[in-house]
């Protein structure tokens, strides 16, 4: 009866080890599933970051070219009004003078 219990307990042990063994190569699998996912998202988010970064120096790309090119039209406006002004200046002259030359032909 003795060696009967023992079988019994053997076999009941290597169920039990077969069992455990099971649920490790299980939770392994498991495991390496969520490392390999979460290593995947890990890419997705640096990659995310990087466009992000990218994104934010393509802005301050933008930001300056758009200053640069109001700054041009500004000066371009500037020169426009001083020209402008230049040749009411230069009309007035020449009224002048032709009102000059009118009166010297009279």
């Amino acid at each position: 009866e003795n060696t009967s219990l023992r079988l019994e307990i053997s076999e009941i042990r290597q169920k039990q080890e077969i069992a455990a063994g099971d649920r490790t190569a299980s939770l392994k699998s498991k495991f390496r599933a969520v490392t390999e996912e979460r290593e995947k998202l890990s890419m997705k988010i640096a990659a995310l970051v990087n466009t992000d970064e990218e994104a934010r120096a393509e802005v301050v790309q933008l930001q300056d070219r758009l200053d640069k090119a109001n700054g041009a039209v500004a000066d371009s406006n500037a020169e426009e009004v001083r020209l402008e002004a230049l040749l009411q200046e230069t009309s007035s002259e020449l009224s002048a003078m032709q009102n000059a030359l009118g009166s010297l032909n009279e």
